[in-house]
């Protein structure tokens, strides 16, 4: 009887989850994993660090390498976005450097993580706003820290994760405000006393805070963003990073072919 074929689709936290037990099962698994990243198994927690330059190298963030995890594998295709499921006849398809090419399951896992909000506002797609999902965005924006000119920096969302990155900006000797629409930072996780405590916390170290206030527009100015624009205010910004959380990336299990 031939080994059942498993084929992963997202070759992260989950996936490479999903993968490891079904190896340490002691049953016979065909798995194929297809990830449209090169970099698998990063601990994006390391990623603060790295923007507060108080690392010298991000390799030491990795749980997995490539090449050990393609010698356990049947197949491992990086860098390979998948553009459809047939799902009745059980092939993913998807198009890698060797151009299109299928591949057939008997059991198919969607471990496709979380996409980021952008809530969709005006400007969105100026030069100089950033995400930090992954660790190529997490280097785009430690390249761009790095220049002189690169003074004013808004994290637009106060949950934990703009908390961290503000910390580890204003550690670069950046200005730095946090932007959220709620009257106190960490609403979705802990109550008002403990947001003031963060709050005043942040502000001892000189972090700016612009709460109650909803972005409306990002200006910019040759195509670069210059400017936030809120519901009660404008203010300059020299780059701005979205933290404003994310949501479930469910969009390949709606093809229907």
């Amino acid at each position: 009887m031939s080994a059942e074929k498993i084929v992963i689709v997202g070759a992260n936290h989950a996936g490479l989850a999903v993968a490891r037990n079904l190896m340490d099962s002691g049953k016979e698994f065909e798995i194929t994993m297809i990830d449209k990243s090169d970099n698998l198994g990063y601990l994006s927690c390391g990623t603060p660090l790295l923007l507060s330059n108080e690392i010298n190298s991000y390799r030491n963030f990795f749980y997995f390498d490539n090449e050990t995890l393609r010698k356990q594998l049947a197949a491992l295709y990086t860098e390979a976005l998948v553009e459809s499921i047939d799902f009745r006849n059980k092939k993913v398809i998807f198009r890698d450097k060797q151009g299109l090419q299928g591949v057939k399951y008997d059991k198919l896992v969607l471990a496709t993580g979380a996409s980021q909000v952008s809530l969709g506002i005006n400007g969105n797609d100026l030069r100089g706003i950033y995400r930090i999902k992954n660790l190529n965005e997490g280097l785009e924006v430690n390249q761009r820290l790095g220049l002189n000119n690169v003074k004013n920096v808004a994290i637009i969302g106060g949950g934990y994760i703009g908390i961290e990155v503000a910390e580890a900006i204003q550690k670069r000797g950046k200005h730095v405000t946090i932007y959220d629409a709620n009257p106190h930072l960490m609403m979705s996780h802990y109550d008002e006393p403990f947001g003031r405590l963060v709050e005043e916390r942040l502000r001892e170290k000189g972090i700016d805070l612009c709460l109650e206030e909803e972005v409306q527009s990002y200006v910019g100015k040759s195509g670069r963003i210059d400017q936030i624009i809120t519901d009660r205010g404008k203010y300059s910004t020299d780059m701005a990073i979205l933290t404003m959380g994310f949501l479930p990336n469910t969009s390949l299990g709606r093809f229907h072919l």
